[in-house]
């Protein structure tokens, strides 16, 4: 949708009020301040007549098949309007990235190479600014790249694509959202769908499948993973996931012409992000490590490849994803010793079901009735010198208002 027709909108509905819903509003105040705005959020009990409005901009969470009785042109979102209204030349400063996980660590990885190389960059998405929060300093021309970390939810109806597309890794995720994996990756997909012949789409060459899909549009390159070697020896980042969807960067550093010095400079002082495999504190002799953002069986699967033999425990559960739980229990009872530690929550059945199925060994399997109490069990089940890992393989929707909250919970447990 283009800025005229908000323009000539007398009524516009925004559909969703948190962090996007509020930028939503102050950007609109500020560009089309005669326009009659109204809000929207689903917690709130009235419903507004759809019809009645030239524009409804939704937030990611809401999906279109919320809004009825409305022409679809009517509606939009703040990536949709973000693209839909950039210059060519703003567009070429878009590095956009995507995947089911890893997304917001590359994304900051991302961010600080740049810096290193002497750009001016910031972060838009999924945990940078709203995008339409940035688009004065980059019409201005006072930036020189934004680094758009771009979900499933903000990719499904978009039909613009950014410069620099780098897609990590597709998992089945999300799919009480958008039903199959076949349509998740759909979603994703438009992150490169509408390239043009000079853009370039970036790829793991383990996940080198994703290209079947994208034949013929832009320049597609797959990327090798990082050498371990570029960080320090107790570094997280040389799990392998870390190493494949970090080896972008050095694809990027090929296109944009950045020396090979800055990725190594980057790679030694990378502290990455809270809640991603974050050894956030060592008592009794156990290291307790928050990856509370782990919200499906995969993701899980990754850390416990990381962690191998010095895993002592695991606490899993949450809203499930949809993903089978029997690989990461088959991994947890060949290759650790490490017992499981299960909260009750909406997971829990399927979780004791895949185990009863791969006859994991019932004494390794520890049951509790909140998180408050598995904390107390984890310093009784995890032997010293061994690591106690919240990596749930579930969202935390069932009893956190987020993965953020359920991660900040335990470590404060953990720490009292």
């Amino acid at each position: 949708m283009k800025f005229k027709t908000l323009s000539n909108a007398k009524n516009i509905l925004i559909y969703g009020y948190g962090v996007e819903g509020k930028s939503t509003e102050n950007f609109l105040k500020a560009r089309f301040p005669d326009s009659s705005i109204r809000l929207r959020d689903d917690a709130w009990e009235t419903n507004p007549e759809f019809a009645e409005f030239d524009v409804i901009i939704r937030s990611p969470g809401i999906p279109r098949s919320n809004i009825t009785g409305v022409d679809e042109e009517k509606i939009t979102s703040q990536t949709e309007l973000f693209f839909g209204n950039l210059t060519e030349e703003e567009r070429r400063k878009i590095i956009g990235i995507t995947g089911t996980k890893g997304k917001s660590t590359t994304t900051q990885f991302c961010k600080d190479l740049l810096t290193n190389a002497g750009k001016k960059v910031k972060i838009a998405g999924n945990f940078g600014i709203p995008p339409l929060g940035l688009l004065d300093d980059l019409q201005r021309g006072t930036m020189d790249f934004i680094v758009f970390e771009i979900s499933s939810f903000q990719l499904e109806h978009l039909q613009e694509s950014p410069h620099i597309a780098i897609f990590l890794n597709l998992f089945g995720d999300h799919l009480e959202r958008h039903g199959t994996v076949e349509e998740y990756f759909l979603s994703k997909s438009n992150i490169f769908r509408y390239q043009r012949n000079e853009d370039f789409l970036v790829v793991p060459e383990v996940s080198g499948k994703l290209l079947e899909f994208s034949r013929g549009i832009g320049r597609f390159i797959l990327s090798r993973e990082l050498s371990e070697e570029l960080f320090h020896e107790d570094s997280v980042f040389r799990a392998h996931h870390f190493l494949q969807n970090l080896g972008t960067m050095r694809t990027l550093c090929d296109i944009l012409n950045i020396p090979l010095e800055m990725l190594e400079k980057t790679a030694k002082e990378f502290q990455g992000l809270e809640h991603r495999m974050e050894l956030f504190v060592e008592r009794s002799g156990i290291r307790f490590v928050n990856d509370s953002i782990a919200s499906n069986p995969t993701a899980a699967i990754a850390a416990v490849r990381f962690f191998k033999n010095d895993l002592g425990s695991i606490i899993l559960g949450g809203r499930p994803s949809g993903d089978s739980w029997e690989e990461l229990l088959t991994l947890l009872r060949d290759e650790t010793e490490a017992s499981i530690l299960l909260p009750n929550g909406e997971s829990l059945d399927d979780i004791l079901k895949a185990a009863a199925n791969i006859q994991f060994p019932p004494d390794r399997i520890i049951q509790a009735e909140a998180l408050k109490d598995i904390v107390v069990l984890a310093k009784k089940q995890t032997p010293q010198g061994k690591v106690c890992l919240l990596s749930p393989g579930a969202k935390s929707f069932d009893c956190f208002k987020n993965y953020r909250e359920k991660g900040e919970v335990f470590k404060r447990l953990v720490i009292e």
